[in-house]
């Protein structure tokens, strides 16, 4: 589906395209006015209109009008705490310290400030780091609320990452445009609406989300550190309350011993306003057979339990599978051994069956050392009677970031190029399969990527599928240029993770 304008006049406004700013545009596609990539540019005229149509290829809609009235800017100050500094020392000057705000919900318009009398006992200066970084998304999902209900938004909801070292992410600034079904609420006050936001004031439980309106819907939001923007789409879900079971790993259990049932045995997600884990609630409905709800002296080697989870007035019943071993005084046996999957530079906790120790979890394997894919260690097991020497375990690291890999290539002057896994590959075996999406932080300067389905509209994101499926396309300007390069990086907002952004060379 693509838009169409008429009667246009670019003398007194304009529409534009994120991927090519300050450029007035005749048309643009539905999946562009979903990604949040149109906007509107205002020239002269307190009042005007824009006349658009839509059509499939095929056929055309009927003309509709689209009025405008722009209102003048007004500013005031938002915050002036002041700042403190020892003797002799510095301290810098961020947005929580002074900042402006005005009277648009969407603040797009860059603030310069003039000092017009210098301290007397000091110096301002800026920073030597250039802030040349657009803000890149990191996490962004399906925000899950009850209908007609409310909910916090957190940074397991929406989260954005600044490139630029010196940056601190705590001070990025959302602006919200209009929401169909909801409104965004200080939780500490409901009656205060909230048109901005920084991404500080989401770990802190200050956002609240308020549902009415459509089950499903979205909102544009405006992400700034200052200099650079870049915007996005929020999808809202608004279903019944729910709870669901995100992990059920039942547990295994040395027989008339202890063993301790946590979140890593069980855990949960839902959609309701949650707070404190207080407020899941766990009833035992069906107690093991073998055993107690302590798990002690049990007589088989499988029993299982039920719990029924409560948070407000929602239940959900589940049953709990355990697995009892017995072991031998009279001699060692490795009831378990298998290679241990672990997170580039973080612990984990050895698997349960070796020693006491590690049954009751006092045991780490800590990966230290930087861009490493595998390691092993040796374990001599005792039980005062026999030894087994030599216990091999490997473990597999998975790493921090995700392992892309970008290849030069070749391109004929003024000719596409698809961009296939050859070019564009992750080379890792936990990262098969991810749903994940490749995000162009600097564009190519001399041609640009697009969709083979949809020739001439330039890309600045695209998903691994579409490469699997080779419909990326680099496609260079035809210019006398014959070198060119663009920076790309792959991100997972499902992982929470990101690769370096290496570089892609063209020669034509």
């Amino acid at each position: 589906m693509e838009g169409v304008l008429g009667n246009f006049n670019s003398d007194a406004e304009f529409l534009e395209n994120t991927s090519d700013p300050g450029r007035a545009i005749s048309g643009f596609t539905y999946g562009d006015l979903r990604g949040g990539n149109i906007f509107y540019v205002h020239r002269g005229h307190l009042n005007s209109w824009i006349l658009l149509r839509a059509r499939d290829g095929e056929l055309v809609s009927n003309t509709v009008v689209l009025r405008v009235t722009a209102v003048p800017w007004e500013f005031e100050v938002a915050s002036r705490t002041g700042v403190t500094v020892p003797q002799g020392g510095r301290v810098l000057i961020t947005q929580r310290n002074l900042s402006m705000k005005v009277n648009d919900e969407r603040h797009e318009m860059e603030t310069r400030y003039a000092v017009t009398h210098p301290p007397q006992f000091g110096r301002i200066q800026r920073q030597g780091l250039k802030n040349d970084e657009k803000p890149v998304h990191v996490v962004g999902k399906v925000f899950h609320v009850v209908r007609n209900g409310q909910r916090l938004l957190t940074l397991a909801d929406l989260c954005y990452h600044d490139p630029d070292s010196d940056f601190d992410n705590g001070q990025l600034l959302y602006t919200r445009q209009g929401i169909s079904n909801g409104e965004l609420v200080r939780a500490g006050d409901l009656t205060q609406k909230l048109y901005q936001l920084r991404q500080d004031d989401l770990p802190e439980g200050c956002v609240l989300f308020g549902h009415r309106g459509a089950h499903s819907a979205c909102f544009v939001l405006l992400v700034t550190d200052g200099v650079h923007y870049t915007s996005s789409l929020l999808e809202v879900s608004a279903p019944d309350p729910y709870i669901q079971i995100t992990n059920n790993m039942g547990l295994l259990v040395q027989r008339g011993k202890d063993s301790s049932f946590t979140a890593a045995n069980l855990s949960v997600t839902t959609n309701q306003d949650v707070r404190t884990d207080r407020e899941i609630k766990f009833h035992i409905t069906w107690p093991p057979k073998h055993g107690r709800h302590d798990l002690k002296q049990g007589h088989g080697n499988f029993d299982v339990f039920n719990l029924t989870m409560e948070v407000k007035d929602t239940f959900l019943e589940v049953g709990v599978c355990v697995r009892e071993y017995s072991q031998s005084h009279h001699h060692t046996q490795i009831l378990h051994s298998k290679t241990l999957v672990d997170e580039e530079g973080k612990p984990v906790k050895l698997s349960r069956g070796r020693l006491q120790d590690i049954d009751d979890g006092h045991i780490h394997y800590v990966q230290t050392a930087p861009d490493q894919q595998q390691d092993c260690f040796f374990l001599d097991v005792m039980n005062g009677f026999q030894a087994v020497n030599g216990v091999e375990i490997l473990v597999d690291i998975v790493p921090r970031r995700i392992p892309l890999e970008v290849k030069t290539f070749t391109v004929q002057e003024g000719g596409p190029k698809a961009l296939g896994e050859d070019y564009l590959k992750i080379p890792s075996k936990y990262f098969e399969g991810l749903d994940c999406e490749f995000v162009l932080l600097k564009p190519p300067k001399h041609g640009y990527v697009e969709n083979s389905h949809f020739p001439r509209v330039k890309l600045m994101r695209f998903t691994r599928k579409q490469v699997e499926n080779k419909l990326i396309c680099y496609v260079h300007d035809d210019s006398e240029e014959l070198l060119d390069n663009f920076t790309i990086f792959a991100n997972s907002s499902e992982l929470g993770k990101q690769s370096f952004p290496p570089n892609s060379f063209c020669d034509c």
